[in-house]
């Protein structure tokens, strides 16, 4: 049970950190300022959560690892739906860098 929670709570903090953020095309928010404030509160509860389930030091990296991963997908998501928005697909020569 505890496990599952940091997890979300994880993903609930990074999402709202990127949402939050000036760059982000995901949706318009008219108050970043107070999801970044509940992204760090997430956090803390995460980590709380973490701490629970796995121990101090185990929880607080295991949450840590969790929370960058999704912090690491979001820019990914973001631009995968604006091209997604416009209509276009990927030139094939474009897919990879070899």
């Amino acid at each position: 049970m505890w496990a599952a929670l940091y997890l979300m709570l994880a993903l609930a903090a990074s999402s709202a950190f990127y949402l939050g953020s000036r760059h982000q095309r995901i949706c318009a928010v008219s108050q970043p300022q107070r999801l970044r404030r509940a992204g760090w509160l997430l956090l803390v509860l995460a980590w709380a959560a973490a701490w629970r389930a796995l121990g101090v030091w185990g929880g607080g990296f295991a949450m840590l690892t969790a929370f960058m991963l999704a912090v690491v997908v979001w820019p990914y998501v973001d631009a995968w739906r604006s091209i997604r928005k416009r209509g276009q697909e990927p030139r094939e020569d474009a897919r990879h860098v070899g």
